[in-house]
């Protein structure tokens, strides 16, 4: 979804750069207004992308950095080493929870829910 983001903020700043343009090249000061103005809605729009794309960039490292605090912080509770984050899918009946599982090389093995919601 980043790759999407990131061509519509560039498609943006184009009609922008092309609607600033013919502002400059009106001649009536009501065709100049408008073709000003719809300049700086552009510009608004590709800045409203930029901020959709932090705020994913910001979901998916949250996200990341709550798997990794899960597998370091699991340790196994027979022979107290750490575990080993060993597959993270979906669940049928939630709708918001992810499965972890998680397995040591002592041989057990532990599964947690995870929201998405970060």
């Amino acid at each position: 979804m980043l790759q999407r983001l990131q061509a519509h903020i560039s498609a943006c700043l184009d009609h922008a750069l092309d609607a600033e343009e013919r502002a400059k090249q009106a001649s009536d000061p009501a065709s100049k207004a408008e073709h000003s103005e719809m300049a700086r809605r552009w510009r608004h729009l590709a800045r409203s992308y930029e901020f959709v794309e932090s705020l994913e960039r910001f979901l998916i490292d949250s996200q990341k950095a709550k798997v990794v605090g899960l597998h370091r912080g699991t340790a196994c509770p027979i022979c107290g080493e750490q575990m080993r984050l060993i597959s993270a899918e979906p669940t049928e009946h939630y709708v918001n929870l992810d499965l972890y599982r998680f397995g040591c090389d002592c041989g057990h093995s532990a599964e947690t829910y995870v929201s998405r919601e970060a």
